[in-house]
């Protein structure tokens, strides 16, 4: 994966899309390569996100994801060295992330004398680890998506471009921020009419695609998500997500996956056992590290991390035997051909849709959306939430064309844009009393939040109470 240029300009697009969706469907990820570009990756990208999203950590002690009280629900834990996934700490880990809560029964000394405690931690919880390791332990893998950093001699040249070039952009984190508050207020119910149609066009190759194929559908609906404001809603409301969601997502993680399952070869190892083959060239010739390096005009320590990875896939075998040695490489297994795992968005254009679909009530678009809350914020003083629209602001004026995006959502182009209502608000705009609108909140017809002490409706959301009930 490309990393990040080191100008502070957004993440690549690969990279920070991923991040994204895996935000919002709750995925884990492994970010590999060298510490810094590893590291740096992940920071600039956490930078979209609010810091109550995240919780992150240098390390972290074996039995303290049991014992801190740091709350995990509904955040993404970020472990920027995974050399201590392993133990207690492994095992942990492994239950936080699959059965999204850890119960953990300890015995503790009292007044009363020993007496056992069961600790829970909540989840569901996202991870993301950097790692300088080729592999981790096979159990956690199996719950990862890796993200190996490039480290081709072109990506370094880039990286050193970018930063003689200085800080050439400024990158305004407010409007992502304010759509990630917005996000978490408003429908978040999504279905996947073709998931059947999927599932039976995945060859069933590999026992991990168990776990893989849930996150697939994870982040189909989290593209969806995203773009709601352009999707079609189902007789209950919910998000319909498309063929232009499995085509996005497929784009981003289709050789991942095929990798975690060895139905494919990374282009940087197939690259390495190629040159390995060269040098050879049919001779009982054994290669070194450094002969790999001079070949793909890389460093020693990039070649010698492409070619632990050839040797744990059993494409090289080394035959040195003694510890501390240079690798003595000869060819091992060859290669196999590519496997396509995930099928292509045109195979799948003629599923069916299950149940009636219906228009999706009118929604500002999402680029609308953003520039509108940025100017929003901008205006609001330390403390709250401005009450009343007679607050405007320069900036909050949209750009020509969105007049009627926000005439649609019931906005003026001289007011600034509410993102909820509180019940007497919104009791007053459909015109009933607050008692109602409580008797709608506790039926579960019309879906609230509570923010402070005060409890909110998404102005998402009343779109679809009105359009759906």
């Amino acid at each position: 994966m490309p990393a990040l240029s080191a100008s502070g300009a957004p993440p690549s697009s690969c990279t920070s899309r991923v991040f994204a969706a895996a935000r919002e469907a709750g995925l884990r990820c492994g970010v590999k390569g060298t510490s810094k570009r590893q590291e740096y990756t992940t920071q600039e990208t956490l930078r979209f996100f609010p810091a109550e999203a995240f919780y992150a950590l240098s390390a972290m002690s074996e039995r303290a994801l049991a014992y801190s009280e740091e709350p995990l629900k509904h955040r993404t834990l970020v472990i920027y060295e995974a050399a201590g996934l392993s133990g207690d700490f492994g095992t942990y880990l492994r239950s936080l992330l699959s059965e999204g809560c850890i119960r953990y029964e300890t015995v503790e000394k009292t007044p009363q004398g020993m007496r056992s405690r069961l600790i829970q931690r909540e989840g569901p919880t996202n991870l993301i680890i950097t790692t300088t390791a080729v592999k981790l332990h096979p159990e956690n893998e199996t719950r990862l998506f890796s993200l190996p950093v490039t480290d081709t001699p072109a990506q370094t040249a880039a990286v050193m471009e970018r930063i003689a070039a200085g800080r050439a952009y400024q990158v305004d984190y407010l409007p992502w921020l304010a759509f990630q508050e917005w996000l978490a207020i408003g429908e978040r119910r999504l279905v996947v009419s073709f998931a059947e149609d999927l599932a039976r066009s995945i060859p069933p190759v590999a026992v991990r695609l168990r776990r893989d194929f849930g996150s697939l559908l994870s982040l189909v609906k989290a593209h969806a998500l995203l773009h709601q404001g352009t999707r079609e809603r189902d007789a209950q409301g919910q998000i319909v997500a498309t063929i232009a969601d499995y085509a996005a997502v497929r784009e981003l993680i289709c050789d991942l996956i095929a990798e975690g399952i060895d139905s494919t070869v990374p282009p940087a190892i197939r690259e390495t056992v190629s040159a390995i083959a060269q040098m050879i060239n049919g001779t009982d010739l054994e290669v070194t590290v450094t002969e790999v390096a001079r070949a793909l005009r890389l460093d020693k320590a990039a070649a010698s991390r492409r070619c632990r990875a050839a040797l744990d896939a059993g494409y090289v075998i080394n035959r040195e035997d003694r510890r501390g040695r240079p690798f003595r490489l000869v060819l091992g297994e060859p290669m196999p051909a590519d496997l396509e795992i995930l099928p292509r968005p045109e195979a799948l254009h003629g599923c069916s849709v299950d149940g009636e679909s219906h228009p999706s009530p009118p929604l500002m678009p999402v680029s609308a959306l953003i520039r509108r809350m940025s100017a929003t914020l901008a205006a609001i003083p330390l403390g709250g939430w401005p009450g009343s629209s007679s607050r405007t602001c320069g900036r909050c004026h949209p750009p020509v064309g969105e007049a009627e995006d926000l005439r649609r959502c019931g906005m003026s182009e001289s007011s600034t844009p509410k993102l909820a209502l509180t019940v007497e608000e919104t009791a007053e705009a459909l015109g009933v009393s607050a008692r109602t609108v409580e008797r709608l909140i506790a039926s579960g017809e019309l879906r609230s939040r509570k923010i402070g002490r005060r409890r909110v409706i998404a102005m998402a959301e009343l779109q679809r109470f009105l359009v759906w009930r």
